[in-house]
């Protein structure tokens, strides 16, 4: 499988799940997400020095084309064909970013994709999105994917993805607050507010977001800041862009600050 599984078997769901065999198909359709992802885009004309400016724009229509490609190769994740009826599609404004679901309702879902897009070239230099959503909305059939990208030829070209890291949300939920309250040092406070009386797939207009009561650099649910991504970023480091290992394109583009 080509992806970074980081799924918890503790978060999993269990083998008698009703959905369970399709829970698998969709864990292991992720690792054919980078062999079967095609972007119409096509980018040239940018500065250098600008280009990181087009990665939240472009980062979108990567996360768009991802949610297609998985549409596409449902023989992976169906391949008894017992969900006919049933599609990935995304959802504006609230959790999770994509559902694989038959309906409208709740009850229609089968589970949840956060999705994040990286661009291997930004300044951060690491996944810098924050993921807040409180466990109460996460259950642990929802997966969190992570799919790095750059441009064919570095400064134009199309969007193309690399491997992509997949985990469990509640895995996320569960380590970000355990890191927060245990395991980051720090001299201001460490206790966060949890929203009460939420589940899976909320409303749009419900408050699904921990909140911790002290943090003066804004670093809550930065995943990356917990090093959760430390080995997985060597790995993208290692990946040729045009000839060139991504790491070394990384330290061109942070000189250029």
């Amino acid at each position: 499988m080509n992806v970074v599984d980081a799924v918890s078997g503790v978060d999993a769901p269990g083998g008698t799940w009703y959905h369970y065999p399709v829970w698998r198909g969709v864990r292991s359709a992720m690792g054919s997400v980078r062999k079967e992802f095609k972007s119409v885009i096509s980018v040239g004309g940018i500065p250098a020095s600008d280009l990181h400016t087009w990665g939240a724009v472009l980062s979108s229509a990567v996360e768009a084309e991802v949610v297609r490609c998985l549409n596409r190769i449902r023989d992976i994740w169906d391949a008894s064909g017992g969900y006919g009826g049933y599609s990935f599609r995304r959802q504006a404004q609230r959790y999770p970013d994509v559902v694989l679901a038959c309906g409208e309702r709740r009850e229609d879902i089968v589970l949840g994709i956060e999705i994040k897009s990286w661009y291997v070239m930004a300044r951060e230099g690491e996944p810098s999105f924050r993921f807040r959503t409180t466990l109460g909305a996460c259950p642990p059939q929802d997966f969190l994917l992570l799919v790095p990208w750059s441009l064919s030829n570095v400064l134009s070209g199309t969007p193309t993805i690399f491997d992509p890291y997949v985990t469990g949300t509640r895995t996320a939920a569960k380590r970000r607050n355990e890191w927060w309250t245990d395991a980051r040092k720090s001299h201001g406070g460490t206790e966060v507010r949890v929203p009460g009386g939420i589940g899976p797939y909320p409303g749009a207009r419900e408050n699904i977001s921990d909140e911790p009561l002290s943090d003066a650099g804004g670093n809550f649910g930065r995943l990356a800041r917990m090093g959760m991504f430390d080995e997985y970023r060597e790995m993208i480091g290692r990946e040729e862009i045009a000839g060139v290992a991504g790491s070394r394109w990384q330290r061109f583009f942070g000189d250029l600050d």
